[in-house]
Formats: structure tokens, sequence, C-alpha cells
């Protein structure tokens, strides 16, 4: 079986991106652009494609809704990652964010989707996958820390690396397990207000 230099698992969104707006719109408002981008977005997606970009071999563990199953995931295996192990939610649908951009700012606005139940919904055999690579990249909040801390020590054994990128989560520090996880952990992935938090 090949080896990857990377797994990512984690949400995946169909990023809707409005971007270069002059100003960002008001309640009630509306502000037209000619520049919008549609992408596979979350931050596993978005580590995937940029290290398949940089000629890593890279995998990527997430869950879909049934209609990203061919177009979002398209875009992934173009890139030459690999989605075997991506997997389809039985009811919801995607997740979906849509960012806006001014040149100073943005703002985000995002609905989970099928992300909500990606720590459940994991077959058992998929861990034995993330022992193919060299690192594993966490892009998530898990809903049971212990799982991915057990995770990434069992990895550490194997002297296979792993960092987590939370997002923005207010109110992550105070989570139950959340320390453990960050000891087992290489590298913490945050901007400054995130690490603030």
């Amino acid at each position: 079986m090949a080896q990857l230099d990377l797994v990512c698992v984690g949400d995946f969104y169909s990023d809707f991106i409005f971007y270069g707006l002059k100003r960002a719109p008001r309640l009630g408002q509306e502000v037209k652009t000619e520049r919008f981008l549609r992408s596979p977005g979350g931050g596993a997606a978005i580590t995937a494609l940029t290290a398949s970009g940089l000629g890593l071999r890279v995998g990527l563990v997430t869950i879909v809704g049934k209609e990203s199953r061919q177009s979002d995931l398209a875009v992934l295996r173009a890139a030459g990652v690999d989605t075997s192990r991506c997997f389809t939610h039985p009811t919801r649908a995607t997740g979906v964010t849509v960012a806006a951009s001014t040149a100073a700012d943005r703002f985000l606005l995002t609905h989970p989707g099928a992300n909500q139940d990606l720590d459940k919904l994991l077959p058992s055999g998929v861990f034995s996958y993330f022992a193919r690579a060299r690192h594993l990249h966490l892009a998530l909040l898990p809903q049971d820390f212990s799982l991915w801390t057990l995770v990434v020590q069992r990895l550490g054994a194997s002297r296979i690396t792993a960092s987590w990128d939370p997002g923005w989560n207010p109110g992550l520090a105070k989570k139950r397990g959340v320390a453990a996880l960050l000891k087992a952990l290489r590298i913490l992935l945050v901007n400054e207000a995130e690490g603030r938090h």
C-alpha cells in the first residue's frame, strides 16, 4: 500500500467566496462584486489541496453530503489528493461557508451540515489509514477529544507527527479533554484571535 506524506482529516465545506469588496454590506443593503469563487473549503480540504500542489502525496478524510460527492471532491481528485476515505452522509447536506472580504478584513457565515457527525460516522477501519502517513493534520472540533488524543499518541509512538487547526471556537479552552490533545500534538495552528481564546 502506497505511503503518504500527509493525511488531513476534518470538516469539509463548499465555499462561496465574494472578494475584493469595497466595503462590507450593512444590514438591509446589498453590495455587488464581479469577484467570486466557489471552491472546496474547510481546513482539511484547503491544506490537502495546498500540500498536493507543493508535490506532497496527500490523503483526505472527511464527510460530505450526497450533492457534493462528485462535484466538490472531483476538484481534489484532479489535484492528486486521495479521496478514497471521504464519506457521504446519509441524510445531511455538505457544510457551506459564505465568505466576504474587503482589502482590510473578512467575515464568514457557516452552516456545518454533514460535519456535525464526522466523529461518530468515521468507520473504525479509517484509523489504520492515518498510519500510512508521515504527518496527520486535524482540522476539526472533536466531539470526543479522548478519541483523537489516543489516535495522536499511537501515531506518535510510530514517529508520525500531528498538527491541529481548531478554527474559530472561542470556548475551546473550556472543553473537557482539550489539554491532553494539545500535549500530544507537535504543532497547533491558530491565528492571533484564536490564540487569545
